[in-house]
Protein backbone atom coordinates (compact mmCIF):
# COMPACT_ATOMS: atom_id res chain seq x y z
CA UNK A 1 0.00 0.00 0.00
CA UNK A 2 1.04 3.65 -0.43
CA UNK A 3 0.41 6.74 1.04
CA UNK A 4 -2.71 8.48 0.17
CA UNK A 5 -3.25 11.15 2.17
CA UNK A 6 -1.28 13.78 3.96
CA UNK A 7 -2.66 16.04 6.68
CA UNK A 8 -0.85 19.85 7.09
CA UNK A 9 -1.42 22.43 9.80
CA UNK A 10 0.05 25.12 11.91
CA UNK A 11 -0.15 28.39 13.76
CA UNK A 12 0.28 30.84 10.66
CA UNK A 13 -1.32 30.08 7.48
CA UNK A 14 1.52 31.27 4.98
CA UNK A 15 2.28 30.43 1.25
CA UNK A 16 5.88 29.05 1.88
CA UNK A 17 5.44 26.56 4.98
CA UNK A 18 5.29 23.65 2.31
CA UNK A 19 6.37 20.35 3.92
CA UNK A 20 7.28 21.97 7.29
CA UNK A 21 3.85 21.71 7.99
CA UNK A 22 3.72 17.88 7.84
CA UNK A 23 1.21 17.01 10.52
CA UNK A 24 0.96 13.39 9.57
CA UNK A 25 0.42 10.82 6.54
CA UNK A 26 -2.16 8.20 6.39
CA UNK A 27 -3.61 5.67 3.83
CA UNK A 28 -7.33 5.99 4.07
CA UNK A 29 -9.45 9.42 4.20
CA UNK A 30 -10.98 8.32 7.66
CA UNK A 31 -7.47 8.14 8.71
CA UNK A 32 -6.77 11.78 7.63
CA UNK A 33 -10.10 12.85 9.19
CA UNK A 34 -8.79 11.67 12.50
CA UNK A 35 -5.46 13.19 12.19
CA UNK A 36 -7.09 16.54 11.00
CA UNK A 37 -9.68 16.53 13.63
CA UNK A 38 -6.49 15.50 16.13
CA UNK A 39 -4.42 18.81 14.51
CA UNK A 40 -7.44 21.23 15.06
CA UNK A 41 -8.41 20.07 18.58
CA UNK A 42 -5.23 18.30 20.33
CA UNK A 43 -2.40 19.03 18.33
CA UNK A 44 0.06 16.36 19.80
CA UNK A 45 2.53 16.60 17.05
CA UNK A 46 2.67 20.38 16.55
CA UNK A 47 4.85 23.08 17.54
CA UNK A 48 5.17 26.46 17.37
CA UNK A 49 5.96 27.31 13.68
CA UNK A 50 7.87 30.81 15.47
CA UNK A 51 10.64 28.67 17.06
CA UNK A 52 12.99 25.49 17.20
CA UNK A 53 12.89 24.60 21.00
CA UNK A 54 14.92 22.20 22.45
CA UNK A 55 14.10 18.51 23.24
CA UNK A 56 13.27 19.34 26.53
CA UNK A 57 10.69 22.25 26.62
CA UNK A 58 8.40 21.51 23.47
CA UNK A 59 4.90 22.02 23.97
CA UNK A 60 2.46 21.23 21.43
CA UNK A 61 -0.56 22.85 21.03
CA UNK A 62 -3.64 22.81 18.38
CA UNK A 63 -3.47 24.21 14.82
CA UNK A 64 -5.06 27.01 14.03
CA UNK A 65 -5.46 25.87 10.57
CA UNK A 66 -5.20 22.28 8.69
CA UNK A 67 -5.87 20.71 5.39
CA UNK A 68 -5.63 17.50 3.79
CA UNK A 69 -4.75 16.95 0.68
CA UNK A 70 -5.10 13.50 -1.81
CA UNK A 71 -1.62 12.98 -2.95
CA UNK A 72 -2.95 11.28 -6.00
CA UNK A 73 -5.15 14.09 -7.38
CA UNK A 74 -2.76 16.68 -5.96
CA UNK A 75 -5.67 18.20 -4.48
CA UNK A 76 -6.72 19.55 -0.81
CA UNK A 77 -10.02 17.58 -0.39
CA UNK A 78 -10.62 19.52 3.33
CA UNK A 79 -9.84 22.89 4.06
CA UNK A 80 -10.17 24.21 7.58
CA UNK A 81 -9.90 28.01 6.22
CA UNK A 82 -12.57 27.51 3.68
CA UNK A 83 -14.99 25.57 6.41
CA UNK A 84 -16.54 27.19 9.70
CA UNK A 85 -15.01 26.86 12.98
CA UNK A 86 -16.63 24.87 15.26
Amino acid sequence: MSTTYAIFGGSIYYPSGGFKDIYGLCETFQEALIIYEEALTVGTKHTNDWWDPEPSSIQYHKCDWAHIVNLKTKKIVVDSKSMPMK
